[in-house]
């Protein structure tokens, strides 16, 4: 058997190329958000750095600003370089940083300086912010350059001067400015930042990308129930393949069985001199080709009904199903001559169902037929009655005590040229349940077999919808 065969390995092909379809796609939409994440409200973000700029112009983080760092600031940035003590200097370094931070909280005026920002830009109202005290750098000494005095970690609570946004990210920074102020005896320099997003921006991301995420999900989605069904119609195909080979096999075997024994009976009977012939040989023969004939016949008929009966329209009529049951089981059991004992427990009332009785007769002729057939009791029995339990649904339920199915093959007896594997030593076509089944369709009825474990009989279950019964 080539690989692709496999069963096994087609599935994991399929599943595997389904996985990495849906992880592209993902990989793809993933991306798609970073890039909407990143360039939201760029247009409204461009637009408040342009007037927050105009309104700051040579000013420190707000109107006012420069006041607070004069005061607070450069008038402790001397005392500040000239410190020696390594100890002192990092306890005057946190202090001065800790002092200009609280002063430029306490002193902000930006909250009413972003307001009226957002009204002449005319931007959206649900905009909030946060103005954050990112960096300080100090040169305390010539040779080594700049020194970092203070720099605030991601997203650190204590950095914020002013504002209500709650979280920080580079996508919704609208501003990062370092200001550098040269104009004092002791350089210093700072950085800041500006942050500016509307509340659940996951939300507004993922509402801004909605179709890209709706199409994608439906793509992922039909490339699996593609690849569900297309895995499903080839296991069904592959089946099917497989039934008509051993279809082929075992019709070849059945049809020159008979055959054979025929031409077989008939040569014998041709070369027997007839001065040596007797009643006793002539009858043995007579038989033998007699039975082998009807068991051809019989075969080319069930090939022939699995072609008129899927063309043929049933002729449905109202009628009461109770006492038809009856009368073509009479019919049944005469044909069958005492080698089964049927029982039916007839109703006690009549029951209407629209019924073509050709087709009926058809659905248990076979089924009681496969009850005799596949039963090695002595005494071969077959149990039919009704169940009346349902309000719209009649069940007629056919009970045998022969071999019993597997459980795992009851879903198959009713597909054509399947036979269940305590049947194969039975001869047969596979077709007769098949049969029924197609009569049970065209009727609008269903047959099913029941959880019946093996060697304890099968019972097969018509249902019929109910009828009204007839005044």
């Amino acid at each position: 058997m080539k690989a692709i065969d496999n069963p096994k390995i087609y599935k994991w092909i399929l599943v595997l190329s389904s996985t990495a379809l849906s992880a592209m796609i993902l990989f793809l939409v993933y991306n798609t958000y970073k890039l909407k994440d990143e360039s939201l409200y760029a247009l409204q973000k461009e637009s408040m750095v342009s007037a927050y700029g105009q309104y700051i112009k040579n000013e420190k983080l707000f109107p006012g600003g420069n006041n607070i760092f004069a005061h607070y600031f450069e008038t402790q940035l001397p005392h500040l370089l000239s410190t020696q003590d390594p100890a002192l200097y990092a306890h005057t370094k946190d202090r001065v940083v800790r002092v200009l931070i609280e002063q430029l909280r306490q002193h902000q005026n930006f909250d009413s300086l972003y307001h009226r920002i957002l009204k002449d830009q005319r931007l959206d109202q649900d905009f909030v912010y946060r103005l954050t005290f990112d960096q300080l750098e100090i040169i305390k000494n010539a040779e080594q350059g700049w020194e970092t005095i203070y720099q605030a970690k991601a997203d650190d609570p204590r950095a914020k001067i002013a504002g209500t946004l709650s979280s920080v990210s580079p996508a919704n920074r609208a501003l990062q400015l370092s200001v550098n102020n040269s104009e004092h005896t002791h350089n210093y320099r700072f950085t800041y930042s500006l942050y500016v997003d509307r509340p659940n921006r996951v939300l507004n991301v993922i509402f801004d990308m909605s179709f890209v995420l709706l199409l994608s999900a439906a793509c992922i989605v039909l490339t699996i129930m593609i690849n569900y069904r297309t895995f499903r119609n080839w296991v069904r195909q592959r089946k099917e393949n497989q039934l008509k080979e051993d279809f082929i096999q075992h019709i070849r075997h059945e049809f020159n069985t008979p055959i054979t024994t025929i031409v077989v009976a008939a040569r014998g009977l041709y070369e027997l001199p007839l001065a040596e012939a007797n009643e006793a040989e002539l009858r043995e023969t007579s038989t033998i080709i007699e039975r082998q004939g009807l068991r051809l016949r019989s075969y080319v008929k069930q090939i022939l009904m699995s072609i008129t009966i899927e063309d043929q329209e049933p002729e449905l009529h109202m009628s009461d199903i109770n006492e038809l049951t009856a009368v073509l089981l009479r019919d049944i059991t005469l044909r069958m001559e005492n080698k089964l004992h049927i029982t039916y427990q007839k109703s006690d009332k009549p029951i209407y169902a629209l019924v073509d009785s050709l087709l009926y007769l058809c659905i248990l002729d076979n089924v009681i037929d496969n009850a005799y057939k596949f039963n090695h009791e002595r005494d071969k029995k077959v149990q039919i009655f009704w169940q009346d339990d349902e309000a719209d649904r009649l069940r007629l339920c056919i009970q045998d005590n022969g071999e019993g199915i597997n459980p795992e093959e009851i879903s198959y007896i009713f597909q054509r040229f399947y036979r269940a594997s305590s049947t194969h030593r039975k001869s047969g076509l596979g077709l007769g349940l098949y049969y029924s089944h197609l009569c049970a369709a065209k009727m609008n009825w269903e047959i099913n077999g029941t959880g019946a474990d093996q060697d304890k009989g099968t019972r097969i279950e018509i249902i019929i919808p109910r009828k009204r019964q007839l005044i």
